[in-house]
C-alpha cells in the first residue's frame, strides 16, 4: 500500500534560519549564534503576522525587531524562492521513493505572503528548481491535525513539535520529528508524545522507506526506531 506523506518545508527542507538570521545582522548588526530570545513579555504584541505564522528562529530579537524583520521579509519580491535547501538532493531523492513506491507526498507551510507571486507559486517553483516534480503545495492557516485526518496521512515529517503534537492527537497519521540540534530533553519530551525524532530528512526517509514493509513485517517500526534510538544514544 502507498505511503501519504506530508513535509514541512521552512526548517525541513528549506533553511529558512541563515536567511533570517543573515537579515537580522544586516538590519541589526551582529547577533550570538545562540542565545535565548530576548524577554518580550511587557511589549505590545506585532500587529502583522499572527503568532503560528511568526518564524520559528530563535534569535536574542526584541518584539519590535521581529516586526521590522518580517516586514523586510513581507516586503521581498519572491522571497521564499531565495532560501537554499538544508540539505541538498533530498528533494531528488524524495522524487525518487515517491516514484518507485507510488507515494502521495504533499508539502505543507504557514508561509505568510511576500511581494511578487503568491506562497504557493513561489513554493511550488522551489521545490521544481531542487529536485520535485509536480509539487502539491497546500499554504495554511490553521491546525494541522486537521489536515492530517482530511488527507489520511500516513506520516508528517516536521520540525516543531508543537505542529507534530496537533497531528498526533487529531488524527491517526504517525509524526516525525526533524530535530537538527541535539536537545536530550526535547527528545524526550516528543516519544513521550508518540512520535519519532531524526536529526535530518534524510534519515526520516531511511524510515519512510522501510516502513513500505510495515503491512508485511508487523512491528517493523518499532523494531527500526528502537534501532535508531539506540543509535543515538
Amino acid at each position: 500500500m502507498s505511503l501519504r506523506i506530508a513535509f514541512d518545508l521552512d526548517g525541513v527542507l528549506a533553511d529558512f534560519e541563515s536567511v533570517y538570521r543573515r537579515l537580522a545582522e544586516d538590519l541589526f548588526g551582529e547577533v550570538p549564534a545562540s542565545a535565548a530570545p530576548a524577554d518580550r513579555s511587557a511589549e505590545e504584541p506585532a500587529p502583522g503576522l499572527a503568532d503560528r505564522d511568526r518564524p520559528t528562529v530563535a534569535l536574542p530579537l526584541s518584539a519590535w525587531q521581529e516586526n521590522e524583520l518580517s516586514q523586510k521579509i513581507e516586503e521581498a519580491e519572491n522571497f521564499w524562492m531565495s532560501l537554499e535547501p538544508h540539505e541538498p538532493g533530498v528533494l531528488a531523492r524524495i522524487q525518487d521513493l515517491a516514484t518507485r513506491h507510488r507515494w502521495e507526498v504533499f508539502f505543507v507551510t504557514h508561509r505568510p505572503a511576500t511581494a511578487g507571486e503568491t506562497v504557493q507559486r513561489q513554493t511550488q517553483r522551489w521545490l521544481i528548481a531542487h529536485g520535485f516534480e509536480l509539487p502539491s503545495v497546500m499554504v495554511m492557516t490553521g491546525p494541522r491535525g486537521r489536515l492530517a485526518r482530511a488527507l489520511t496521512l500516513d506520516y508528517l515529517i516536521d520540525d516543531s513539535p508543537q505542529h507534530c503534537a496537533d497531528v498526533v492527537s487529531e488524527s491517526e497519521t504517525k509524526a516525525v520529528l526533524v530535530l537538527r540540534r541535539s536537545d536530550p530533553t526535547a527528545e524526550r519530551g516528543a516519544r513521550e508524545m508518540g512520535f519519532e525524532v531524526t536529526p535530518t530528512v534524510a534519515a526520516a526517509l531511511d524510515l519512510l522507506e522501510r516502513a513500505q514493509e510495515e503491512n508485511t513485517q508487523p512491528g517493523l517500526w518499532k523494531k527500526l526506531t528502537d534501532t535508531i534510538r539506540g543509535g543515538r544514544s
